[in-house]
């Protein structure tokens, strides 16, 4: 799912005021999966490519209708489950959960997009880290650059194959073995990992719990669509528990956002993972 609506009009003084009066429109024909049910509102919006000529919406009308649903509506349209809970929030919404499930038992994180990039760059690091060496001449600037797992996509396009094959065939050693190399060698990144409690035996874990299968789909997903699309609306948790991985999206009054719908909604529907909305009461 792709977020090509163009949100500066939709978000207009004028489009804002288009969009509440469509919201009953929008919201019967997610639920219902209708066409739009008003010419006028066919008019209006075909031409931003919300809909076609006969009201049905396309993916852009579709994450737009989606974004206009209250939070348990959302759940139902994406297929995820939700969950409530009655939690006492300290600090934030996102340490709270976490907090309360490690009561149940789990280990987690709230550095959940970090987690699996980190991952995913550590598979591929041996490939990954001597282009940058080459590109920029001395391994200062390549261990700056090492971090950054979009902007080696955007670099070496013509290596993904390449990279898609690594995913393949990883295992924990290869993992637990770069990921040391990528802390030993960049300063940076090893402070700012330990300052978001991300260490090796979490790194492990939480690979083990997703496994090679998904973290292919996953590798997939962001090196062939737009990668900076996927650089936010990930879940807020990523625990662990008995080898198990779970990613939960934490709320208290909002509903899922724009980013959140296609990130979510698209790792819903390309991979196994198990995705929940906690809702706190």
């Amino acid at each position: 799912m792709q977020d090509k609506i163009d949100w500066k009009l939709v978000e207009s003084r004028n489009g804002i005021k288009i969009i509440k009066s469509a919201i009953p429109y929008f919201r019967n024909s997610i639920l219902q999966n209708k066409p739009l049910a008003s010419k006028e509102f066919i008019n209006k919006f075909k031409n931003n490519g919300v809909c076609d000529i006969y009201g049905n919406l396309t993916e852009r009308g579709r994450l737009l209708a989606i974004s206009c649903l209250e939070l348990e509506e959302q759940c139902v349209i994406l297929g995820i489950k939700i969950d409530y809970e009655k939690i006492k929030i300290k600090n934030n919404t996102e340490n709270s959960a976490l907090k309360f499930y490690k009561k149940q038992g789990y280990e987690g994180s709230i550095s959940v997009f970090q987690i699996v990039t980190d991952i995913i760059y550590s598979i591929c690091f041996n490939k990954l880290y001597p282009l940058n060496l080459k590109k920029y001449g001395d391994v200062e600037s390549a261990d700056s650059y090492s971090g950054s797992l979009y902007g080696f996509i955007r670099y070496f396009k013509n290596i993904k194959f390449y990279l898609i094959d690594l995913l393949k065939n990883a295992d924990e050693n290869i993992v637990s073995n770069n990921f040391r190399k990528i802390l030993k060698i960049n300063g940076y990144y090893k402070n700012l990992r330990i300052d978001e409690g991300i260490c090796e035996e979490l790194i492990i874990k939480v690979y083990r719990g997703i496994g090679n299968e998904d973290i292919l789909k996953i590798g997939m997903l962001i090196f062939f669509n737009n990668p900076y699309i996927y650089s936010a609306g990930w879940p807020d948790l990523v625990l662990i528990k008995d080898n198990k991985t779970r990613f939960v999206e934490a709320k208290r009054k909002d509903k899922l956002r724009k980013s959140q719908i296609i990130t979510i909604g698209d790792l819903k529907k390309t991979t196994n993972l198990n995705i929940s909305v906690l809702k706190i009461i």
